[in-house]
């Protein structure tokens, strides 16, 4: 795990996603002002912070969600949870007369806890037939 979570924090340094690209182009340095913020954020990360507050952001299935203490951050058994809802409210949503799926059709979900947003946000992305109430 040290070395991911070194290249999450390089990565973000990068202003990339993740080394993949970065490790397929020809030897580049950092500047000073980058070598600065990795060992800022690496010093961090070795006080035991979650990656994931040491750059202040994380993905959560195609969002990129802002993350600072206290807020909890999302899990990937979460994401497995957005399926399950998502295919929950695809299931009850009604057939309109042409075959296809009524766009009126909007089921109410309450997220309670939202911490994140995550599940909120994604559900909202994901999904024209959901309006989100989110505390």
């Amino acid at each position: 795990e040290p070395e991911l979570s070194a290249e999450h924090i390089m990565a973000h340094v990068l202003n990339e996603k993740s080394l993949h690209r970065v490790r397929h182009q020809p030897t580049a340095f950092l500047t000073e002002q980058q070598l600065h913020r990795y060992t800022k954020l690496m010093k961090l990360r070795c006080q035991r912070l979650p990656v994931q507050y040491v750059i202040g952001e994380w993905d959560f299935r195609y969002l990129t969600l802002d993350l600072k203490p206290p807020v909890l951050i999302p899990r990937p058994e979460t994401e497995e949870l957005v399926d399950h809802v998502l295919k929950e409210i695809e299931s009850r949503s009604p057939n309109s007369t042409d075959g296809g799926h009524d766009t009126d059709f909007a089921m109410q979900c309450l997220d309670i806890g939202c911490g994140s947003g995550a599940i909120s946000l994604s559900l909202l992305s994901e999904s024209r037939k959901v309006c989100m109430t989110a505390v």
